[in-house]
């Protein structure tokens, strides 16, 4: 009876660190595979954002900032101080005129739009297209001025419109050359700093040329306004000649800070 009991005893003692382990064991395992589905599921919902993000820009058929006519892009939402004038122009991707005048007075225009003193918005015309047709018929990218204004529509989609807008025109190609899918899509788009999903949902929307008819609705609205030509700036309605500021785009700042109200 005593051996039996001792015995018994000695089994229990023995039995016991081996059942505390394996309960130490599986909690363990089971703390571990919370961790691994708490991570799963933040990394899915990541993906799941990121998708959703990138889905909304490549469906995007009209951009955030369009004006209310649909002529026109706003270029700096949401900056424009109360009395600051409203800075209109006109331009062409593919106007050589309009690369000139950029390049004069794109880095004022810049810092007037940043400081809140203008409220911007570029109105993308694309009739160079026939122009250029009609005078090389054989031109290999014959409606980049259109797919360029459309491509600058999904930029707007991706929130990179300006950035986008002064690389297109800083890599303007020679006249009849045109740009091809692979600067619109990918290099210009990387220049411009859009990347990751944004850039994914951007490459989807050119691709699918989401935006076209809104970009050719920009230059129906351009015709109906009575823009003849390009480059074009208006200030508060008003057409102040970019030959007066091309040479000194100080003049530009004077004439902002007197429409000021």
């Amino acid at each position: 009876m005593s051996t039996s009991y001792e015995e018994r005893r000695r089994k229990a003692q023995a039995a016991a660190p081996r059942n505390n382990k394996g309960k130490v064991v599986a909690a363990a395992a089971l703390v571990a595979l919370l961790v691994l589905v708490a991570v799963g599921w933040a990394i899915w919902s990541q993906q799941s954002h990121k998708s959703e993000v990138a889905q909304k820009i490549a469906n995007a058929s009209t951009p955030p900032n369009a004006t209310a006519d649909g002529g026109g892009i706003v270029a700096n939402p949401g900056k424009a101080k109360a009395g600051a004038p409203t800075l209109v122009i006109y331009e062409d991707f593919q106007c050589p005129i309009c690369k000139q005048v950029e390049d004069a007075v794109g880095p004022t225009v810049t810092k007037l739009s940043d400081e809140g003193k203008i409220k911007l918005e570029y109105h993308l015309r694309s009739f160079l297209d026939e122009n250029i047709k009609r005078a090389m018929p054989t031109v290999p990218n014959p409606d980049s001025s259109l797919r360029s204004a459309a491509a600058a529509s999904c930029a707007d989609a991706a929130g990179s419109f300006k950035a986008y807008h002064d690389v297109v025109f800083k890599h303007q190609p020679e006249e009849g050359k045109g740009y091809t899918d692979q600067q619109l899509r990918v290099d210009l788009a990387q220049e411009a700093g859009l990347s990751g999903d944004a850039l994914d949902g951007f490459q989807s929307c050119v691709q699918d040329k989401k935006m076209t008819g809104f970009a050719t609705k920009m230059e129906q609205v351009g015709q109906q306004k009575g823009n003849t030509g390009t480059p074009q700036y208006l200030l508060n309605g008003k057409e102040i000649p970019f030959q007066t500021f091309a040479q000194d785009p100080a003049k530009l700042e004077q004439a902002v800070a007197a429409a000021t109200k």
